[in-house]
């Protein structure tokens, strides 16, 4: 500031310290906040036209989109999704997406039961997670058969093929299969030389009336099982009338046995009945019995066509003796005397 003396006119200056801004207008925004960096503000002194400028809080993130899912929930493990802020498009919201127990993680399917032409598979698969199992049907395979075995329908030859069939035992599809021609089959005629035995080896020549195949051999020929030095039947069961017979002969090369079952009127036939007659002798204390007996040989039934009631004890007694049980159906020299108490005494 001056001032100015009233006598001579000297001046006198004196610098004024400066004030404080003490009228600022109003803020204006210069720069918006974000929900990632903040804003900036300005205002003028009135006085001296000073800018003075201050930050905007940033604002909160917001306006965000659906939820995105980033990591599916399983059967033993919690899922996770995510959305973006619609203001920044950069900052991510994360939440957690409960454990669902339906959400199994199958590993790939195993066929448990292959399916046929009459019987639906079955394929599991199993849960790495829980070990929880399902299982689905597998349709039904009109070319998988249940075949049955093998039946030779045309024996083969040594010259021609043989035939043998087998059917599904689920449906009636039936299958056919050619038998190669078999070495083994042929049908030798012997033409000199000695023929083989069930326990010698032939030698000689032979010709095979199928094939005209020729060998020749010195004691080489394979056994014929079926060549047998066989002796008389001999009886070793006999038929009676439930029972069939049995006749049997022995190789006497080999001892293989050869059996015959007997059959006819004496075998298996029933039981032929006699007359009525006493076939049980009654005694003392059992009864007998009157029936027919079988008349076939080796057969010992009979039927108890009528029951005969024991005859019981007959009494006796000696002088100075006491009361004896007399056996009323032996004779007289061969009665045994018994006591009143049951004890044979002689």
């Amino acid at each position: 500031m001056e001032r100015e003396c009233t006598v001579c006119g000297f001046e006198e200056s004196e610098e004024i310290d400066m004030t404080d801004h003490i009228d600022f207008g109003d803020w204006e925004e210069v720069t918006a906040p974000t929900c990632i960096e903040a804003g900036m503000e300005e205002r003028a002194c009135v006085i001296c036209g000073f800018i003075e400028s201050d930050d905007i809080e940033m604002i909160a993130h917001g306006g965000f989109g659906e939820w995105t899912e980033i990591l599916a929930p399983t059967c033993t493990e919690a899922g996770q999704e995510e959305r973006t802020c619609g203001y920044c498009g950069v900052y991510k919201d994360y939440d957690i997406i409960e454990i669902n127990g339906n959400a199994h993680n199958f590993n790939a399917w195993g066929v448990i039961r292959t399916s046929t032409c009459s019987d639906a598979g079955l394929r599991e698969r199993i849960c790495e997670g829980c070990d929880f199992s399902e299982s689905q049907d597998i349709a039904l395979d009109a070319n998988v058969h249940t075949n049955g075995e093998w039946e030779l329908i045309l024996q083969p030859t040594c010259k021609d093929k043989g035939l043998k069939a087998r059917g599904c035992v689920g449906c009636a599809a039936r299958e056919e299969e050619d038998v190669n021609p078999d070495d083994n089959m042929h049908d030798w005629i012997q033409s000199a030389g000695t023929p083989s035995t069930c326990t010698v080896r032939g030698s000689g020549k032979r010709e095979c009336n199928v094939c005209e195949k020729v060998e020749t051999s010195d004691g080489q020929f394979e056994l014929d099982p079926n060549n047998h030095n066989w002796g008389e039947y001999l009886q070793t069961i006999l038929p009676n009338c439930t029972e069939s017979g049995k006749k049997t002969r022995d190789c006497g090369w080999c001892h293989e046995t050869d059996a015959v079952v007997q059959e006819g009127d004496e075998s298996l036939g029933g039981h032929l009945p006699g007359s009525l007659d006493k076939v049980l002798i009654e005694t003392c204390t059992e009864p007998g019995s009157i029936g027919r007996r079988c008349t076939r040989s080796n057969c010992s039934y009979h039927t108890n066509d009528q029951s005969i009631s024991a005859l019981g004890h007959s009494l006796w007694q000696r002088a100075g003796h006491k009361p004896r049980l007399k056996h009323a159906s032996l004779p007289a020299y061969k009665q045994r005397h018994v006591s009143e108490a049951g004890v044979i005494i002689q």
